[in-house]
């Protein structure tokens, strides 16, 4: 009997390696990993541009934007003030006071509050101490208006007026008249042709009541031309009172009373209205207008350059983070598709390479199959990696030695079958034909089997 032994496993602890996990799926893990790593960096740049777009939105919605329209509108209440208190200072109708003390409560005053409101949650200083100096600037223009308020209506305001209602117009009222009263005693007298007297009477009047009228208009108006005419009748009617001096002695007792009555009235008149016309074309000939002109004007104009300076500081930082904005999103849109571009070659490379390094080693296994199953291969194939697949080209290798030295040893088994001389030729040419037999079991076993010996051929010749 003859027999081979148990031919050892060249596979044994491939199993065990092969459970691991390690090898083929690790680098099939890394290869997708890197594929990951490259997503989450798209993702990583999409969510940095996107916080960084969303800083400057929120900045442009909860600050810029507001502050601008704040300033605006306590710009449109400071404007909305001024002319309520200029139409109660022409006029004085309570209307226009109302509506000033109605800019104050519903547009400057809200307006404040948010400024400060929203500068108070934002990072600079700067605004801060504007607004400080803004509600400073602020108290002293409401309490300006509130003075010309009171004032504006009040008997004092306007001296040159008051001492025309009061000192002046009485007295040309005396002496309108008296040159009446001379004037309808000279109509009752016989001699009034002789004289001319009532002509120098009626001149008088008449160039009197013009004077005094273009004084009335020069004190609600002061103009040059409505001076000039004052002047000019009242020269011309000191002129007939000194005719009429010169025919005092025509005048009747009592009308040369009322006459001299005219004459120290007429004297006081004209140093009275020449008083006037300086008090009205003094600065202070109008107190709200005075208080108007030196204070709240220009208090309210550094208030309005002041917010007008704000306003114009809050737009340029707004357009500021809106070039930001836009830059940081059109950088975001550039790297992103740059990095699109770096993943889909990246992706190409990576699966390409590991592709090979699958496909390249289970082709070759493929042929070297072929190969073995038509009996040319001689070689082992070579091990190129120490994963799975390189576990699996080992134990074909292995397979494949086995195999040779199976058929080499049935070989030579069927040689010296058909060389012994203790059998027929019948019998010999039986025994030959089943040690092929064998042979291609014992190959067809190992090739299903993948090189692993399982079992030991046995052969016995009788």
């Amino acid at each position: 009997m003859m027999s081979n032994p148990q031919a050892p496993d060249p596979g044994q602890g491939v199993d065990e390696e092969a459970t691991r996990g390690r090898g083929l799926r690790r680098k099939l893990f890394h290869s997708h990993m890197v594929l990951s790593a490259i997503g989450a960096g798209l993702l990583l740049v999409a969510f940095v541009s996107t916080l960084q777009m969303r800083s400057s939105t929120l900045r442009l919605a909860r600050e810029r934007g507001p502050m601008v329209r704040a300033s605006t509108l306590a710009l449109a209440g400071v404007e909305r003030s001024l002319a309520g208190l200029r139409g109660w200072m022409a006029l004085g109708d309570p209307a226009f006071a109302q509506d000033r003390a109605r800019a104050w409560t519903d547009e400057i005053g809200p307006a404040i509050d948010e400024l400060e409101k929203i500068s108070s949650q934002s990072e600079g200083s700067d605004d801060m101490a504007r607004l400080d100096q803004l509600r400073r600037l602020l108290e002293d223009l409401r309490e300006e208006q509130w003075w010309i308020e009171d004032v504006a209506q009040m008997p004092g305001n306007q001296p040159a007026r008051r001492m025309l209602v009061e000192d002046i117009q009485p007295i040309a009222g005396v002496i309108f008249g008296a040159v009446t009263s001379m004037i309808e005693l000279e109509k009752a007298s016989p001699s009034r042709q002789q004289d001319n007297v009532l002509g120098l009477l009626a001149d008088f009047r008449g160039f009197f009541t013009r004077a005094d009228t273009a004084l009335s208009a020069f004190v609600h108006a002061p103009d040059d031309v409505l001076e000039n005419d004052f002047r000019s009748d009242l020269g011309v009617a000191t002129q007939r009172v000194s005719a009429l001096q010169t025919r005092a002695a025509a005048l009747s007792p009592e009308q040369r009373e009322l006459f001299n009555s005219i004459q120290a009235e007429i004297a006081v008149y004209e140093l009275l209205a020449t008083e006037v016309i300086a008090i009205r074309e003094s600065k202070k000939s109008n107190v709200a207008h005075h208080l108007m002109a030196t204070a709240a004007v220009p208090l309210a104009r550094q208030v309005s350059e002041l917010l007008r300076s704000f306003s114009a500081e809050q737009t340029r930082r707004m357009h500021a983070d809106a070039r930001r904005a836009s830059t940081v999103a059109n950088a975001a849109l550039g790297l992103l598709i740059a990095l699109i571009a770096v993943m889909v070659v990246a992706a190409w490379f990576v699966s390409k390479r590991a592709a090979e390094r699958i496909a390249l080693p289970i082709a070759a296994l493929s042929v070297a199959t072929r190969k073995l199953a038509e009996g040319r291969l001689t070689q082992d194939i070579p091990v190129t990696t120490d994963d799975e697949i390189g576990q699996l080209t080992t134990s074909f290798n292995a397979m494949r030695a086995a195999l040779m030295e199976s058929r080499q040893g049935l070989q030579k088994l069927s040689r010296a079958v058909e060389q012994s001389p203790q059998l027929s030729g019948h019998h010999r040419h039986g025994r030959a034909h089943r040690v092929r037999q064998l042979e291609i079991r014992a190959g067809y076993g190992l090739y299903a089997r993948g090189g692993h010996w399982q079992e030991s051929a046995h052969l016995e010749i009788r």
